[in-house]
């Protein structure tokens, strides 16, 4: 560091979304020889992070999502194409999941996000949803409906006693 420590947290906690903690558990970091060493030892190597570029306020900012199924792409493929448009992804289904994207052979992520009142996508829905456009609307209960293109989807609403 070529600045003490307390001078680059107080320059952190003026940083967005930066505070006092991260800001200290930085110095920390920093303050230890050892990461010190393996960040310049990355620096030289070419390792050059840069920040994604995402809008604030982007398409998927605040939406979680779970995938279940099997898909056209690899799982990684989806997970950063949402990840890219500042959507959260998840490992499981909850109260909080914001969507569940699905292909074949769902299994048990399906039925909880039925029960629990998640919208559920195909991946062409997320297509959609990912170039900006509106996420399809929830129907009755649960039924599904075969599209033009072949594609199962899941129109879903929230039981009575959960809320939307």
């Amino acid at each position: 560091m070529d600045q003490d420590g307390e001078t680059i947290e107080a320059e952190l906690t003026e940083l967005e979304g930066v505070g006092s903690k991260i800001a200290a558990s930085v110095r920390k970091f920093f303050g230890e020889e050892h990461n010190r060493r393996v960040v310049f030892r990355l620096i030289e190597a070419g390792v050059d992070p840069v920040e994604p570029d995402v809008e604030v306020g982007s398409s998927l900012t605040g939406r979680t999502f779970c995938i279940t199924g099997t898909l056209s792409v690899p799982r990684r493929n989806i997970k950063e194409r949402i990840m890219a448009a500042a959507g959260k992804v998840v490992g499981s289904v909850s109260s909080a999941t914001s969507y569940l994207v699905v292909g074949t052979s769902p299994g048990s992520k399906l039925r909880r996000a039925q029960k629990l009142g998640v919208s559920i996508l195909s991946e062409q829905d997320l297509d959609t949803l990912l170039s900006g456009g509106d996420a399809p609307d929830s129907g009755a209960d649960g039924e599904t409906e075969n599209q033009d293109d072949g594609r199962t989807r899941f129109r879903l609403t929230p039981p009575d006693d959960v809320e939307s």
